[in-house]
């Protein structure tokens, strides 16, 4: 399994497995993170490694190595060409390919989200913005009801506009609450879900819990939904805790993780725990 695997079983003659090999080395270079202490390559090394991605072609999803290799090799004949944005542009189109995730059937997800992104929807939705229809905060996150929040967000869809697949989590041992799995404080639940971009950050944050539509399905996550620009995920499919690398608040261990699924985005409609700040 991996990455030079794929190549000596793809069925290429011996000069496009070389082209291949050749391309491979500049893949791990194109998606160093040199801003990740713990691992600058493990991105490259996500990839390499996730059992739920096959070396050649399955006759079903998810994509496979080869079909990665083979992008790259097309974006190679373009000299203008970068090879981690040809990477990160794959990534976007085999996002949900994994297989179902059977466990998270009927169980509510979570979900811990920027505030400021869901102001934004707010706000672009028409929503928000005067006097007589007061901004986000007040409209949604300070309404006691969840009915209230349902009815106010609508339709809604609580994902960026161009996002397409949404990273949501589980705790196995509350399944009508989802939010009552993780630990106490902004420091700590950020740790736990391996939210490695807001570690730094004072950026707000929010959470809530959420049923999926009649008819959808949660997948388990693959290193292509994790995209070319993250390395705090990790194959498994559950949450990677930034303390297993030694950051965040340093209480939890990689077996500390949640269980962690990906779906299409969902709505204000579909909400089942309230909105909420996630406070120290």
């Amino acid at each position: 399994m991996g990455f030079e695997d794929a190549i000596r079983r793809s069925g290429w003659d011996a000069a496009r497995q070389r082209e291949a090999d050749q391309v491979l080395g500049e893949l791990r270079k194109g998606l160093e993170c040199a801003d990740y202490p713990p691992n600058a390559h493990q991105v490259y090394e996500n990839q390499d490694s996730d059992p739920l991605i096959p070396d050649t072609a399955p006759p079903s999803r998810p994509a496979s190595r080869v079909d990665l290799l083979g992008e790259l090799l097309k974006g190679k004949a373009d000299p203008d060409a970068d090879l981690k944005v040809v990477a990160d542009e794959f990534c976007r189109r085999h996002k949900m390919e994994g297989p179902g995730n059977p466990q998270s059937a009927g169980r509510l997800l979570g979900r811990v989200w920027a505030f400021d992104g869901l102001n934004k929807l707010y706000q672009k939705a028409g929503r928000a913005g005067s006097r007589r229809r007061p901004g986000v905060r007040e409209h949604i996150i300070n309404r006691a009801s969840l009915r209230d929040q349902q009815d106010v967000l609508g339709d809604l869809r609580l994902a960026a506009p161009h996002v397409d697949a949404m990273w949501s989590f589980y705790d196995p041992s509350v399944p009508d609450d989802p939010l009552r799995g993780l630990p106490s404080g902004r420091a700590a639940t950020v740790d736990i879900l391996g939210l490695g971009k807001y570690h730094s950050s004072k950026e707000r944050l929010v959470q809530w819990g959420h049923r999926l539509p009649r008819g959808q399905k949660a997948k388990k996550p693959t290193a292509w939904d994790a995209g070319a620009s993250n390395p705090f995920w990790r194959p498994g499919g559950r949450t990677r805790p930034l303390s297993a690398d030694g950051g965040g608040t340093g209480a939890f261990a990689a077996a500390d993780g949640l269980p962690e699924v990906v779906h299409a985005p969902v709505t204000g409609r579909d909400l089942a725990v309230r909105i909420s700040f996630v406070v120290d």
